[in-house]
């Protein structure tokens, strides 16, 4: 009878049984161990054999101890496994859209510069399948639970995304992209991620219910929820059927509307911008003269330009410096503009990307185009002048004061910089303006009032307030309108007739006794809390989920991947020099 060969996958199999097996019994017996006897348990291993050593002041630990043995071959197998766990290195692919292979790369080509792995000792190499699970684990660790937290408010947006789905055609699946709609959901202040959800349709009843689905699935406490916030369409600000009315009525009590002021400022813009030039022929294109040279600006000379008058305020460093290099392009050009000199470090820079959706690049490249032309037109004239007067102050102003308190004095900037403009063109943007006026709504402008810095006029909110508690008529005969502006105030508490319109308490204010509001119009002393203005931080989300629609498939993993990136960002989020790392 002729013997056959050794097995060596079933050998390896059961030698790392037989450590799995050593390792469970040496647990047993450390934890039988510290019941027993408080007395310290020393291990001796030797090449071939465990033995254990203790006292001998306790006999039953000791009778115990000297019938166990156990025989453990060491298997190279088992010794050169890479148990390093790598969180951070997960947080930084998702961040940096790494992937996994070439993220395992840099890592094991960085171990290997620092001597940690050689060809006779590969412990460490870190390959593609390890980073692959801990960007899954990261992931899935990341999805903290807030449900706990009391939620002040509910910030959303969102847009329409090529998104990777796996779709099953007969017994196998594959990968197609279709083009879904992403809802992104915030909660500010501090810009928790609360989730993303995608409605069967983009009306407003959909975005409604895929919000609070997604809410009540996650058992999120809505109790305290008085601040809604999103731009300004329609599907969201609609008095009768937006989705701020569906969420008030779900909730039943009126909530305080925070529309974004962004997007309040860019519209007027817009609609000047297609009245001299014409509309737009595509996603990035434009029909007029002026639109056509905006995609090539960046590569005309400068020129000798004339200079022009603005009201661009002055930033703090800490403001410039939270500025996204787009905006900071705007400050930069609107100086330019306004001294009449343009440096060629500027010049030669990207003024960003053009789109119908991002009307601050169109901005920068206005401003671009007039530094380089040498005869500019009348409506690039118009429009560069209104760009350095009023949508890059307003825009300004918006960054520098992002607090909803704030919000009406805004739009009474907007108007008051504006009348500058002719008749025919003041009328084009004071029908926008009115339509976006969410911040002149009577709710809005008493917190505005209230927290002046002007004593009569906290005084004048106070008594308005307590007014509007006392002929209270409830919840369902409240209707959110824009109210009727008057263009001729000299002062943002002058900008609605108060006399035509509903007087409202604000919501934010629901909790706060009449005594303490006499308190406050005496000495400005109340604390509320600061909702922002505007969404930018719903819209970086919403960016992320774009990227991340692209990059995986389960709804759990975008939301992780978002986490993901968010917390590295927060942990150190500007890396250009060694001193700027902080874990």
């Amino acid at each position: 009878m002729a013997i056959g060969g050794i097995d060596k996958q079933e050998t390896v199999r059961l030698r790392k049984r037989q450590a799995r097996q050593f390792e469970r019994s040496m647990k047993g017996v450390k934890k039988f161990c510290s019941t027993q006897s408080s007395n310290i348990v020393s291990t001796a291993l030797d090449e071939d054999e465990t033995h254990i050593n203790f006292p001998k002041t306790n006999l039953a630990t000791e009778t115990l101890l000297t019938n166990l043995s156990f025989t453990i071959t060491p298997t190279t197998t088992f010794a050169n496994r890479n148990l390093l766990q790598l969180p951070t290195l997960a947080k930084v692919c998702d961040r940096y859209r790494l992937s996994t292979r070439s993220a395992a790369a840099v890592a094991s080509a960085v171990l290997v510069d620092v001597s940690l792995d050689s060809n006779e000792d590969s412990t460490l190499v870190i390959d593609k399948n390890k980073v692959h699970r801990a960007v899954s684990k990261a992931r899935k660790n990341i999805f903290q639970n807030i449900s706990e937290l009391s939620l002040n408010s509910i910030y959303f947006d969102g847009r329409k995304d090529k998104t990777l789905v796996n779709k099953k055609i007969g017994v196998r699946y594959h990968r197609k992209v279709v083009l879904e709609e992403h809802i992104s959901i915030l909660s500010e202040p501090n810009s928790i991620f609360l989730g993303h959800t995608s409605p069967c349709r983009g009306t407003a009843k959909e975005i409604f219910t895929s919000i609070i689905t997604l809410l009540k699935n996650r058992n999120y406490n809505l109790n305290d929820v008085i601040c809604v916030g999103c731009d300004g369409t329609a599907t969201n600000t609609g008095w009768k059927g937006g989705v701020i009315k569906y969420l008030e009525e779900y909730l039943d009590r009126p909530l305080q509307w925070c529309v974004c002021m962004l997007h309040a400022n860019e519209l007027p813009f817009r609609h000047l911008f297609l009245a001299l030039d014409g509309c737009s022929s595509g996603p990035r294109e434009y029909s007029g003269p002026i639109g056509k040279q905006l995609a090539t600006c960046e590569n005309k000379t400068t020129l000798l330009f004339q200079p022009l008058t603005g009201n661009l305020p002055d930033l703090t460093k800490n403001v410039v410096n939270e500025l996204s290099t787009d905006q900071k392009y705007l400050n930069e050009i609107c100086q330019a503009v306004l001294t009449g000199c343009c440096s060629p470090e500027l010049a030669n820079r990207q003024p960003g990307n053009l789109s119908h959706s991002r009307w601050l690049t169109c901005a920068n490249r206005l401003l671009r185009l007039y530094v380089s032309t040498p005869d500019p037109s009348e409506s690039l004239q118009i429009l560069v002048e209104y760009v350095v007067k009023v949508y890059a102050p307003i825009w300004f102003s918006i960054k520098q004061k992002t607090s909803f308190k704030d919000g009406a004095k805004h739009i009474f900037n907007l108007i008051l910089f504006s009348r500058y403009l002719p008749t025919n063109l003041r009328t084009i943007v004071d029908s926008v303006i009115e339509r976006n006026a969410f911040y002149a709504h009577p709710e809005n402008l008493l917190v505005s009032m209230l927290f002046d810095d002007r004593d009569y006029i906290r005084e004048l909110a106070c008594r308005r307030i307590i007014k509007a508690r006392n002929t209270d008529n409830g919840f369902k005969q409240r209707i959110f309108k824009t109210p009727k502006l008057n263009f001729s105030a000299k002062d943002y508490t002058e900008i609605i007739s108060w006399q035509e319109c509903q007087v409202t308490v604000p919501p934010v204010l629901r909790d706060v006794t009449n005594d303490e509001l006499k308190k406050m119009a005496k000495d400005g002393s109340l604390k509320i809390v600061d909702f922002p203005c505007h969404t930018q931080s719903v819209e970086r989300c919403v960016k992320l989920i774009t990227e991340a629609s692209q990059s995986v498939t389960n709804v759990n993993s975008k939301d992780g991947f978002v986490r993901t990136t968010l917390q590295s960002r927060a942990e150190f989020p500007i890396f250009g020099h060694k001193n700027k790392l902080k874990f």
